[in-house]
């Protein structure tokens, strides 16, 4: 995988019914991102950088902790916006 830089146009592209793959120009493969589970809670993402599992918490104020991969201790949390469809915030742990 290549690392990111600023200013390139990405895009992520669905690989099969559970994976995906954020790609730049020529197909260059940046990050990719995989549900280990059929009711996409829990999910794999990988970058140049790491990798880390998301997974979906909270019912009526949802969240997604993000954790380094093999660890139960999460990195940041993103808490989506309550009146919007898409959007919201990431708290980084210290």
């Amino acid at each position: 995988m290549k690392a990111l830089s600023p200013g390139q146009s990405l895009r992520w592209l669905q690989r099969d019914k559970r994976s995906f793959s954020l790609r730049g120009p020529n197909q260059t493969v940046f990050a990719t991102l995989e549900f280990q589970t059929e009711d996409e809670s829990l999910a794999t993402a990988a970058t140049a950088a790491g990798a880390w599992t998301l997974k979906r918490v909270g019912f009526f104020k949802p969240a997604v902790s993000v954790r380094p991969v093999g660890s139960e201790t999460p990195v940041a949390l993103f808490r989506m916006a309550r009146l919007r469809m898409a959007g919201g915030q990431i708290l980084l742990s210290q």
